[in-house]
């Protein structure tokens, strides 16, 4: 037989059969054990690869994101905070439905728990709504105390000026007249500006 080199040690050896590739068995195991190491080596770097590998894409529950999925925790929502806030939401609503259920339990006669919370929320709003309103005729009356008030002041001051006219002995007519004189020729003389 042609001498061989052994794949293990790097040596020449004779093999004793036409099938023997190591020069010991040493070498053999040493060998073996290689090719075993780095067939599974292969396999579980397939195996860390696929566990990591996108799972394909999907729109997160709670936010409504569209994300790879890389994970089994992440199949339905992206992350681990949209995943706390998913699980108290849903605690919420477990609480609202055992409440609903012991306030139907209690109240057997007043129908169901929504229709109660939505009876609760148009009293609410139509409180609301008396108290805006109440609100806006206060403030209508306040303005039209104002309103009032300054028109008793523009006719006090209206009688001071006819009084001012009739002490001068010409009539409110001609003042105004006077007036609308005085004030054209100060602007035909660049004395006053609009």
């Amino acid at each position: 037989m042609t001498k061989r080199i052994c794949p293990n040690c790097g040596q020449e050896f004779e093999p004793s059969r036409a099938n023997q590739r190591y020069c010991s068995i040493p070498c053999r195991e040493r060998g073996y054990y290689k090719r075993y190491k780095k067939y599974h080596d292969r396999l579980n770097a397939k195996r860390k690869d696929a566990l990591h590998a996108s799972w394909g894409w999907n729109t997160c529950a709670e936010c409504g994101r569209v994300y790879a999925v890389t994970a089994a925790n992440l199949k339905i929502v992206c992350s681990e905070e949209c995943r706390k806030k998913r699980l108290a939401r849903q605690i919420k609503e477990a609480h609202r439905k055992q409440t609903a259920k012991a306030w139907e339990l209690a109240h057997p006669n007043e129908g169901t728990y929504e229709e109660h919370l939505k009876a609760k929320a148009a009293e609410k709003a139509a409180n609301k709504a008396i108290k805006d309103i109440e609100k806006a005729a206060t403030e209508a009356n306040r303005s039209a105390a104002q309103s009032k008030k300054a028109r008793k002041a523009a006719q006090k001051r209206f009688e001071g000026k006819l009084k001012l006219y009739a002490a001068q002995g010409i009539t409110y007519g001609e003042a105004q007249a006077r007036d609308t004189i005085e004030k054209f020729a100060r602007i035909d003389l660049g004395g006053e500006k609009q």
